[in-house]
């Protein structure tokens, strides 16, 4: 949700994220949110829009949660596996278009919680969703839709629901030899990978990679070896090269090799000298 968020935010502002420009000016939102209460994802909103530093007009973001939608219906969102659900949807997006002269963007977080009793195994409970989904896109709108993954790292439920999107994002936990740091209050720290990209599968872009945000600060870098973890947290810590030897079982020749693909990489940010407790400078690397 908070990388949905980032998205949007960067849609609607027309502010880039991660180093990727904006294209094409800014876009009107529709998010619709069905697990975190209103102000929750408010919250998230602001921290968000905060963060880029740059105004987004009242006008081009429009969100509608669970908890909003309690207040007009005891029984929360019509689910959107239903005609009724999805045409709800639609009206919306054509209201937004009327007010502001442009088909909005629609997130739709997550299918779990807005198509509840849905048969997800079975291609044929996806079919209406993907069908209006498609039709949304004909009708000039882009969707995101959030799923879970299930015990093997894979979306959950039938293949069909991939079959006319363009990307499947997946973002899962690092294991304890991937982790980079330890945040001290909230963070997300997640490798991301694309088991479905058309046109770019086999493009530098569809590399796996690693995301890490703290205060809604995006940061984008390679996935890292046990190995390269430590000596990141060692150069941060002002070891010199001959001083990692002695802690890792790696020559220093593999050692210089793998911090230069670190500052190529922007893990480490580069330089050569590190000040020292006793005020005097010593080579890193």
């Amino acid at each position: 949700t908070m990388f949905g968020l980032a998205i949007a935010g960067a849609i609607a502002s027309a502010n880039g994220l991660l180093g990727m420009p904006s294209v094409g000016g800014a876009r009107p939102i529709l998010y619709v949110e069905g697990e975190l209460p209103s102000a929750d994802v408010q919250v998230r909103i602001n921290g968000m829009i905060a963060e880029i530093k740059r105004n987004c007009k009242s006008d081009m973001f429009y969100t509608s949660t669970l908890q909003q939608q309690m207040l007009i219906n005891p029984g929360g969102f019509v689910p959107i596996n239903t005609p009724q659900g999805l045409i709800n949807i639609e009206n919306t997006l054509l209201a937004i278009k009327k007010r502001t002269g442009i088909m909005p963007v629609v997130f739709i977080d997550n299918i779990s919680c807005l198509a509840s009793g849905m048969k997800e195994n079975e291609a044929d409970a996806w079919s209406p969703i993907i069908n209006k989904f498609v039709k949304w896109k004909n009708m000039g709108s882009t969707v995101f839709y959030f799923h879970h993954l299930n015990k093997g790292n894979d979306s959950s439920g039938s293949t069909m629901q991939h079959r006319t999107i363009d990307m499947v994002l997946r973002m899962r936990k690092p294991d304890n030899k991937q982790k980079i740091k330890e945040f001290d209050e909230k963070g997300v720290q997640a490798i991301v990978d694309f088991p479905k990209w058309r046109l770019h599968d086999n493009s530098k872009h569809a590399k796996e990679h690693m995301l890490i945000c703290e205060d809604w600060k995006w940061k984008k870098m390679p996935v890292l070896t046990s190995d390269e973890i430590e000596i990141v947290k060692m150069v941060e810590e002002g070891l010199d090269v001959k001083e990692m030897e002695k802690e890792l079982s790696l020559n220093v020749k593999t050692i210089y090799r793998k911090i230069k693909k670190l500052k190529d990489g922007g893990v480490i940010k580069d330089g050569t000298n590190k000040q020292t407790v006793d005020g005097k400078t010593k080579e890193v690397c």
